[in-house]
């Protein structure tokens, strides 16, 4: 997949925090807000903060980038989505926490 830019989009994992639920997250697709890259052991690493969760950066090469068709295969049309989810809530209310519950 190529370099993120500005304004792509793409998936990213739900996440749930057990012991404080405002950071908790739920997953689907987003729109890139900002991209920045650096040199790391002489690669190119770029990390991407989302529209959906400001202020939150995720590490796109090596991390989000080879996920995107699996998350896709799980989430949909599923936006993601801080806003309107906490805990348990999260569980209930996505594919992925209704895969979750089943596994169980």
């Amino acid at each position: 997949m190529a370099k993120p830019n500005v304004g792509d989009k793409i998936y990213v994992e739900g996440t749930i925090y057990l012991t404080h639920e405002v950071d908790d997250f739920q997953g689907g697709a987003c729109t890139i807000k900002t991209v920045e890259s650096h040199i790391e052991k002489g690669n190119e690493v770029s990390s991407v903060e989302i529209e959906e969760d400001p202020g939150t950066w995720y590490t796109w090469t090596g991390y989000l980038e080879p996920r995107q068709d699996e998350w896709k295969k799980i989430y949909g049309e599923q936006k993601g989505d801080r806003s309107r989810i906490c805990g348990r809530s999260l569980m209930m209310n996505t594919r992925v926490g209704e895969k979750l519950a089943r596994s169980l």
